[in-house]
């Protein structure tokens, strides 16, 4: 096997970049998990102070908080704020996040019958229909 050295060279380099790319993701995720653990908190003392009443705008206070941190730093390595981790971070799509299921459902006699250009013939439609 020639040029083993090579391979070798771009797989190291390749999972390097996939490393660099999953950290940033971590790392912005770690950002947003401190935001919700921050809202709770946020919330707890807030009903306890007010006894009784109930505190119901935790997106606002974690969207507050995503807002504060987003100038500061929270990439230890290179430096990035948490504003430019947003934009660089894999995206992950509602499947991934739990934000849609789509279930597609179809006749097969319809598909069937459109497959084969809507046939007259008598024997194809009675084996449908069969």
């Amino acid at each position: 096997m020639q040029n083993k050295g090579l391979l070798t060279t771009f797989t190291i380099l390749f999972a390097l970049g996939c490393v660099f790319s999953l950290s940033l993701t971590w790392f912005a995720n770690k950002v947003e998990k401190d935001a919700t653990e921050f809202a709770k908190e946020y919330a707890t003392k807030y009903e306890t102070a007010n006894s009784g009443l109930k505190f119901t705008k935790l997106d606002s206070v974690e969207y507050a908080y995503l807002d504060s941190m987003s100038s500061e730093k929270v990439y230890p390595l290179i430096g990035y704020t948490y504003g430019e981790l947003r934009t660089k971070m894999l995206n992950l799509g509602l499947d991934l996040k739990g934000g849609m299921n789509v279930t597609l459902e179809v006749q097969v006699e319809e598909v069937v019958k459109a497959l084969s250009s809507y046939n007259k013939d008598v024997a194809f439609n009675q084996a449908i229909i069969d």
